[in-house]
């Protein structure tokens, strides 16, 4: 699946060459193109050897300069400014497409990243059917892109940032929503366990048909976490399904995922540290969770698991015990929403 498309600009998007003051004309139907990509969920960014305020100033003057997000303008090679556009995004290669129409420059960046999709801009009008860039998710609201220019604008506040990591946390008000999940919030748990690989535990994939029988459950809870800072409200963007066994009273996680968004502020640490406080309450002792045979030690979601203090129990467990309460970070606040309870029962 294809997450991001990164777009070169001279002779790709557009006709003519913006630093020798051509005359700029976009390419046919690439308004709509974008737009329709845009209502899919998949995020456009930009890799082009050109000056970035020039660039801006041009697609402005095209009402497409909103649809980019994390743009990299620069006589740096563009393999280069792909791995700065990967890294803000939190992407891996293999969901991100290059359009350019240099076959130096594409050969160039799979030289470096072999995995990511690159593609003849002489081909882009069969952008729309092409299978990878077809989703069941649609984003008409254009939801996805506004939120990554919320995550655009901390980065760019976080780099201009004169006091400590730690200040600038506190001022972005980080909180958390925890609550149980209903029906309303099927369709976006099915699409972050379709989008996660990550920061997904069991790297098992729910419908919304699966997900409404696991509500109805006994001893089976979902609940989802909401975040919004001062930058704007971010949704659903995590969610954890837990079994309770009759026979031994033993709690089950089934499956912890998270939006890759949410790295590096300690918001995954204290949703997963709420939900296992909650549970150590009701006296449990031991929590298990679910993990893939021979998973990769080195993926964000086992990381996360480690510092949490779980342990390997068996090929497909690890466990953690209810020694202590588990503290999230100072910065967080979390609640619930007003008039629900999410404690396991």
């Amino acid at each position: 699946m294809i997450k991001c498309i990164i777009w070169d600009l001279d002779e790709t998007l557009w006709n003519g060459t913006l630093a020798e003051n051509e005359e700029i004309e976009l390419k046919t139907n690439i308004i709509n193109i974008i737009k329709e990509l845009s209502k899919r969920g998949i995020v456009m960014s930009i890799a082009s050897k050109n000056n970035f305020d020039q660039v801006k100033r041009q697609l402005k003057e095209f009402n497409l300069w909103e649809y980019f997000v994390f743009p990299q303008c620069s006589w740096e090679e563009k393999y280069k400014s792909i791995k700065l556009i990967l890294d803000n995004f939190k992407l891996q290669p293999i969901h991100t497409a290059f359009i350019d129409d240099s076959p130096f420059e594409r050969n160039l960046v799979n030289i470096y990243y072999p995995e990511i999709k690159t593609i003849d801009a002489k081909d882009y009008q069969s952008l729309l059917t092409q299978k990878c860039f077809m989703t069941n998710n649609a984003d008409i609201e254009l939801n996805r892109l506004q939120t990554y220019k919320q995550i655009e604008k901390r980065i760019n506040d976080e780099r201009n940032w004169q006091g400590t990591m730690e200040e600038f946390l506190y001022r972005c008000n980080i909180t958390l929503n925890i609550s149980l999940a209903n029906n309303k919030d099927i369709n976006r748990i099915e699409e972050l366990s379709i989008r996660a690989n990550q920061f997904n535990s069991s790297l098992k994939r729910y419908n919304s048909k699966g997900l409404k029988k696991i509500i109805e459950k006994d001893f089976y809870s979902i609940s989802i976490v909401e975040l919004e800072d001062i930058y704007g409200s971010y949704g659903v963007v995590g969610f954890i399904i837990i079994k309770k066994s009759i026979e031994t009273a033993e709690y089950f996680i089934e499956s912890l995922v998270l939006s890759c968004k949410i790295q590096g502020r300690g918001i995954g640490m204290a949703f997963l540290a709420e939900i296992l406080n909650q549970i150590f309450r009701c006296g449990a002792q031991k929590v298990f969770i679910r993990v893939p045979k021979k998973d990769n030690n080195s993926r964000p979601i086992n990381i996360l698991l480690r510092l949490a203090g779980f342990r390997r129990h068996s090929d497909e467990l690890l466990v953690i015990e209810n020694n202590k309460l588990l503290e999230a970070a100072k910065w967080i606040k979390i609640k619930n929403k007003e008039g629900e309870k999410y404690e396991i029962n």
